[in-house]
C-alpha cells in the first residue's frame, strides 16, 4: 500500500465512442456540440452530472482533451468537467501551459 494517498483519474469507458479524436472540430458550434455530447453521455451512462468540456487546438480543431463531471464517480470534489479537461490536456501535451 502506498505511504501517501494517490489520485488516479481516467475517462469512463464510453468516451471513445463519443469523441472522434481524429476529426477536426473546426467551428465553435462543433466544439460546443462535442462538450454537450460529453455532458449528455455522462448523464445517460450514469457516470456523473450534466457537465462537459472540450479543449481543442484553435488552428487545427484537433481535440486535445475532454472532461466530464467526475466528482461522484471518483469521489473527488475537485473533478468538475472543466478541471478534468485541463488535467487530461496537461497530461497529453506534457505541460501545464
Amino acid at each position: 500500500m502506498p505511504r501517501h494517498p494517490v489520485v488516479h483519474v481516467e475517462y469512463p469507458d464510453w468516451v471513445d465512442g463519443v469523441v472522434d479524436w481524429q476529426r477536426p472540430y473546426a467551428t465553435d458550434e462543433d466544439r460546443m456540440r462535442l462538450a454537450v455530447a460529453v455532458a449528455r453521455e455522462n448523464v445517460v451512462r450514469e457516470t456523473g452530472g450534466p457537465f462537459g468540456a472540450a479543449i481543442v487546438e484553435r488552428d487545427s480543431g484537433r481535440v486535445v482533451a475532454v472532461g466530464m463531471n467526475s466528482v461522484v464517480r471518483l469521489n473527488n470534489s475537485t473533478l468538475h468537467g472543466e478541471m478534468v479537461a485541463f488535467m487530461m490536456a496537461q497530461q497529453r501535451v506534457g505541460s501545464y501551459t
